[in-house]
């Protein structure tokens, strides 16, 4: 038996990887559809841009909105009874 090698060499590149541990991660946005109803899930803050300080007043748990667009960053714009603002995508339940 004849053993032989293909002489190929290995092409390592070492990666850097970052661990990031004990951070709490934001419900994933990728499961909201646009034009679909949610359920807001506890009192929220509402918000006319994708920005904290720009809250101006809060929905109440039980209501109900419609997406209007993608969600970026934990937001998403969302309607209700006519009005337009954002809200954190971690007080919605798909209905």
């Amino acid at each position: 038996m004849i053993l032989s090698s293909c002489q190929k060499e290995d092409d390592y590149q070492p990666q850097e990887i970052t661990i990031h541990e004990n951070q709490k991660e934001e419900k994933s946005d990728d499961s909201l559809q646009i034009d679909g109803l949610y359920e807001v899930t506890d009192d929220a803050d509402i918000y006319a841009d994708m920005d904290e300080e720009t809250a101006f007043d809060k929905l109440e748990k039980g209501s109900f909105v419609k997406i209007e667009g993608e969600s970026e960053n934990g937001f998403v714009r969302v309607e209700l009874d006519g009005d337009s603002f954002y809200i954190k995508t971690k007080y919605l339940k798909e209905i």
